[in-house]
């Protein structure tokens, strides 16, 4: 028996080997990154266990919404959800509401949350807070930088979040001063998103 790494649901990479190999039969799920054993069996690869800690049972949730029609402008000073009017993703119960742009989350758990915004092309500068939350507000998770003042530009925030089940997330966005007009590429990846995958209970 040799040391393998999985690297995918159907292939393994054998220890010293500079190639993955194609597994034939397994008496575990395949998960990547998990170290298991493996036997060759006339020609066929069969993985016979896996060594690696057993993660947690989480059970699955993942949400992504986009902005997916027209540019937007969103009120000056002002903490204003972010209009994301298309679901792209549904996955584990929750639900999503169109008009309000919040997602109600299906299961407490910890949970990788990231969103981002692309500013016209050509805006004038000012400074932005961009948030992910069940509240419209500024916070020690609020992402803030200066957007405008130059051709192109975007902005994302990446943050990990302990919610309940329920919990109406959504994200949200502040423009110092003046009105924040959103870039529209056209097509239904506008680069306006929000995306939430559950990653623990």
């Amino acid at each position: 028996m040799r040391l393998a790494t999985v690297q995918s649901a159907t292939t393994v990479r054998i220890e010293g080997a500079t190639t993955d190999s194609t597994v034939w039969r397994s008496a575990v799920p395949l998960v990547a990154g998990d170290v298991v054993l493996a036997e060759t069996i006339g020609t066929q690869l069969v993985v016979v266990s896996s060594l690696s800690v057993p993660r947690p049972a989480c059970g699955r949730a993942e949400f992504r919404a986009v902005r997916a029609t027209t540019s937007t402008t969103l009120a000056a000073s002002s903490w204003t959800t972010y209009p994301l009017e298309s679901l792209v993703t549904n996955i584990g119960g929750g639900t999503y509401n169109t008009s309000t742009f919040k997602y109600y989350v299906p299961s407490a758990g910890l949970y990788l949350a990231s969103g981002r915004v692309r500013i016209a092309d050509n805006a004038a500068a000012r400074s932005v807070g961009l948030g992910i939350g069940v509240t419209n507000a500024d916070g020690p998770d609020v992402a803030w930088q200066q957007l405008g003042g130059a051709a192109r530009d975007s902005m994302q925030i990446v943050r990990l979040m302990r919610l309940a089940a329920g919990d109406d997330v959504r994200l949200f966005l502040y423009s110092e001063g003046k009105t924040f007009a959103t870039h529209y590429y056209g097509s239904a990846a506008s680069g306006q998103s929000l995306h939430l995958l559950k990653v623990a209970d």
